[in-house]
């Protein structure tokens, strides 16, 4: 019974990502998505949240170690 609610969520988050005409309103949307994905793998016993988890955590560290890479040779 718990599947209907989270089954109706996906086919609203689908239609409402199907109805954007904005590249900016669409990125937004994907953005919220993997947001959301990451906040329940913070939680989630599914190795398929789990292991986006740890690779959405791997990305923000990679982005940030690139950042600061950058920032410190154009100090230089």
């Amino acid at each position: 019974m718990a599947e209907k609610p989270i089954e109706s969520l996906k086919l609203k988050f689908i239609q409402e990502v199907l109805a954007e005409n904005s590249y900016d309103a669409l990125q937004e949307w994907l953005d919220m998505h993997e947001e959301a994905r990451y906040a329940a793998s913070t939680f989630s016993e599914e190795s398929e949240l789990i292991e986006f988890g740890k690779n959405y955590e791997a990305s923000i560290i990679e982005g940030f170690t690139k950042a600061r890479k950058k920032m410190d040779t154009s100090i230089t």
